[in-house]
């Protein structure tokens, strides 16, 4: 989870290009390990998603929010 922590840093620093290649990593190799670690896929795409809006690419933006909302856990 370095590398999604790592990413999210580098967005609240602005560096949105660096922010998105880190937290691309991060949801790839999250993806990869199943259910146990999917809040924190969940949360790459969130972070991914914010990332895009803030660099004016909504719909690369859109994408990453769908494939969250992919990701919520199911209702009770």
């Amino acid at each position: 989870m370095t590398t999604l922590g790592h990413g999210i840093c580098l967005s609240k620093l602005e560096r949105f290009d660096d922010a998105i290649a880190k937290l691309a990593d991060a949801y790839l190799l999250l993806s990869k390990m199943g259910p146990p670690l999917q809040s924190a896929t969940r949360r790459a795409a969130q972070e991914l998603a914010i990332a895009f809006d803030k660099l004016g690419k909504p719909d690369d933006a859109a994408t990453w929010r769908q494939t969250a909302d992919l990701l919520k856990p199911p209702s009770p």
